[in-house]
């Protein structure tokens, strides 16, 4: 039987492997740049770094899943037919968060540009982030 710290023990990883997996939202992503600092501008800056910084995870985990198609042992043409589609999905995805995100930057109302800009590269992080956590969690248990 399993002694009270190995169980706590246990609780712990996996209540801190669930919460890396969480995706911030738009609003978390634009309140933590703001509480890290004080002029508009800074907290522009920290938006929208934010907003790279999802696109390269997004880029890695585009990566990630084309490499696991192509090792992918099944017959050729369910290969090219899966990559067709992973670059179909990835073209519709980039139109969906285009589109979305102007929406979301739309909710500023008459705020000033840059509120808005804010607003739209908050989108943009949390979408890229929720897209790449979506692909590594249908690689890790596509059965290989």
């Amino acid at each position: 039987m399993p002694s009270k710290t190995a169980l706590l023990l246990a609780a712990f990883l996996s209540a801190t492997h669930a919460a890396a997996e969480i995706v911030q939202t738009e609003y978390d992503i634009r309140r933590r740049c703001s509480e890290r600092h004080f002029a508009q501008t800074e907290v522009r800056d920290c938006v929208r770094r934010a907003a790279e910084t999802s696109a390269a995870n997004l880029r890695q985990a585009q990566r990630q899943t084309a490499a696991k198609i192509r090792v992918w042992n099944e017959d050729r043409r369910h290969v090219l037919a899966a990559q067709q589609k992973l670059k179909a999905a990835e073209h519709s995805f980039a139109t969906y968060r285009q589109n979305h995100c102007a929406w979301a930057a739309s909710l500023g109302g008459g705020a000033i540009g840059t509120a808005n800009e804010m607003r739209r590269n908050a989108c943009i992080a949390e979408t890229n982030n929720r897209r790449a956590e979506e692909l590594r969690g249908i690689m890790q248990h596509w059965p290989f």
